[in-house]
């Protein structure tokens, strides 16, 4: 089995205990059962299993950006199919209710790293994929 930092170029433990500790403190302690589902989960992945992760987040960040450039709204069906894939992915992960699925893309504005990450990709792109996944999560997870 390899550790995150063998499978995910530029792994930073020290920053992942830190968003573990962010979850932890925003949704309480019931959220650590997702957190070791998701490491056992990681655990479980090859290095081509993580580069396909990868490679498929980096499409669904083009994907949605070229959305976003285009003026498609939130709502749309085609935003909200490339959100389904975006659930699929987490669901890799950890299996979030719909309630945690719109969490996340709270936290995707709210967290530094994160709404960095989506701005450096295309100004606007955090709240746009944060709407996108409440929408999905309202009219499909719910």
């Amino acid at each position: 089995m390899m550790g995150p930092e063998e499978l995910f170029e530029g792994f930073d433990a020290e920053k992942q205990r830190g968003y573990e500790a962010d979850l932890v403190e925003r949704y309480g302690d019931q959220v650590k059962e997702q957190i070791d589902e998701s490491w056992r989960r990681v655990g479980a992945m090859s290095k081509a299993d993580a580069e396909r992760v990868q490679a498929e987040l980096a499409e669904r960040d083009a994907a949605y950006a070229a959305l976003l450039d285009a003026g498609v709204a939130p709502d749309d069906p085609r935003v909200q199919e490339v959100t389904a894939g975006h659930h699929a992915w987490v669901c890799r992960f950890w299996t979030p209710s719909a309630e945690a699925f719109a969490g996340l893309g709270d936290l995707y504005v709210d967290h530094p790293d994160f709404y960095a990450r989506y701005e450096a990709i295309r100004p606007g792109l955090a709240e746009y994929v944060r709407d996108a996944m409440t929408v999905y999560a309202v009219e499909d997870l719910a």
